[in-house]
Order: structure tokens, then sequence, then C-alpha cells
């Protein structure tokens, strides 16, 4: 057991929250087991894990890490982990984060993935604005999470007064998920991105916005699930929004990646509007 222990009693039993690391870059917060508040406690597994270290087939986090606290919180009916992750400029910066968790018919819980939204299941509305600061994933042009002179990373802007990405390096990707651009199934929109049929459609297209702060230069390539599945571009001619229709919208939920290329590292990813 790390520290920052949080204990519940669910259904009878109780259950210890806690951080924990590992060798391989796994930070997470864990949950343990017990008929009774004063133990013995049996360690029962994850719940979640900064950048996803560990998750499912995943080794290493796509994410920076660190130390991270929380504790359980049942609403209407349902379990949510509320922990921090690190982020920032300044040592200590932490953002406050929630998840969704999923309880089995064992009353063990399921690792919950570690994603921009709350909730377990589906994406967020297409249409509106997402704030860089939600981004979930942060990779370098080799597609890991490496150090700040080579990925993109947090800063807190305190003339815009909120959190931004910056680093923008050569190939570098901003991730958000999930999306829910609307039906029919994932596997059709993927087999649209395959084979190129994204283009722009008359009625059906897929306006975005991304917002800079800084002098950016270069383009922004919009991908889904793929940082390599590119479905449109914007240029990034001003500091401010640039905007440009990028292709027909998509079906289904995705993760969207923001990558790119031919920008200054300093300028400051804002936002990506969807319209």
């Amino acid at each position: 057991m790390g520290n920052g222990s949080s204990i519940r009693r669910i259904n009878g039993k109780y259950y210890l929250s806690y951080y924990a690391a590992n060798k391989d870059k796994g930070n997470a917060m864990c949950y343990s087991m017990s008929d009774s508040p004063f133990g013995p406690f049996t360690y029962q597994g994850v719940l979640v894990s900064l950048g996803n270290g560990r998750y499912k087939d995943q080794l290493l986090p796509t994410a920076y890490v660190g130390n991270t606290h929380g504790g359980m919180v049942q609403i209407n009916g349902t379990w949510y982990q509320n922990y921090h992750r690190q982020t920032g400029d300044e040592f200590p910066a932490r953002q406050a984060c929630m998840t969704e968790l999923v309880m089995r018919e064992d009353g063990t819980f399921e690792q919950a993935e570690y994603k921009s939204q709350i909730r377990e299941q589906g994406g967020m509305p297409w249409k509106g604005e997402y704030p860089a600061y939600i981004a979930c994933e942060l990779l370098n042009r080799e597609g890991i999470t490496g150090t700040r002179k080579n990925t993109p990373y947090f800063v807190l802007d305190k003339e815009l007064d909120m959190q931004v990405v910056t680093g923008l390096y050569e190939g570098s990707c901003v991730g958000i998920k999930y999306i829910d651009f609307g039906e029919p199934t994932q596997q059709k929109t993927q087999e649209k991105i395959q084979t190129n049929e994204y283009a722009a459609k008359p009625g059906n297209e897929l306006r975005a916005t991304i917002e800079t702060n800084g002098k950016p230069g270069g383009e922004a390539l919009i991908c889904l699930d793929d940082p390599k599945q590119v479905i449109g571009k914007v240029k990034l001619e001003q500091s401010g929004r640039n905007e440009a229709v990028i292709g027909q919208k998509p079906e289904g939920v995705h993760e969207v990646f923001v990558r790119f290329t031919g920008v200054d590292p300093k300028a400051e990813f804002v936002k990506i509007y969807f319209c």
C-alpha cells in the first residue's frame, strides 16, 4: 500500500482505497477488501491508473504520472472514484478528476479507464467546446509520453486564468476521450476512414475550431482513435480561433487526437470546438 487511504462500507464489506505505484511507472488508485474495518484486507486490484498504465493490454502510461490520492463516493446509486493527476508547470501542481466505477456481481470493481470524461460508457456530445486541460493523452512523435523536452504538457496561463497545453513539438499529439458523433456503429466509421470517405459533403460537414494562444503557425491534424488516422486539418494562422471544414461528420464514439505539425512549440493549445 502507498498512502492516502480511505475506507468505505458497501453491502457489509469494507473497501480500502489508496495510492500505490510500481516500477513500470504505474501510479494508481488501488483497493483491498475485508469483512472488518480492522482487517485483514485482501488486495483486489486497480480502480484507476494515471495515463492508463497497466490498463488492459497497455503497459506504459500515455500521460504524465505521479502520486494520486482520493476516495470513493456514491451518487444516485453509482460509485465513483475521485483522484488527482499531476499537471501544470510548477511542483506540486494537481488537477482534480473523477471516474465512474462499475461493480461486478461479486462486489469487486472493474478497473476504470483513465479518460477525459467521468462516465464509463459513451462519449461527450460532439457539438460543443472542449478545453485542452481535459486531455488524457499527451504523446510525442514516437507515440509515447516522454519528457517536457519532446512531449506536450500542461501549464497555467495566468492571463487566460486556465490551464492550457504547450510543448507542441513536431508530430506531438493531444488526445481527448471520448466524443460521441452519433450513430451508426464505430466499425462503419473505421471503414470510412480507411477508404477516405470523409471528404466534405454538403449538409453533413464537420467544422472544427482550434483555439490557440501565441503565434502557432503550422497545422493541427484532427484524427480519430489513432494519431495516424487523419480526417481533416486546421491551419493555425493566428492566435485565437482557427476554423476549417475538415470533412464529413463522423459517426459513433471516438477518441479525438489533435496532432501538431510545423507549430511553434511555445504556442498554447487552448480549446477545440466542433459544430
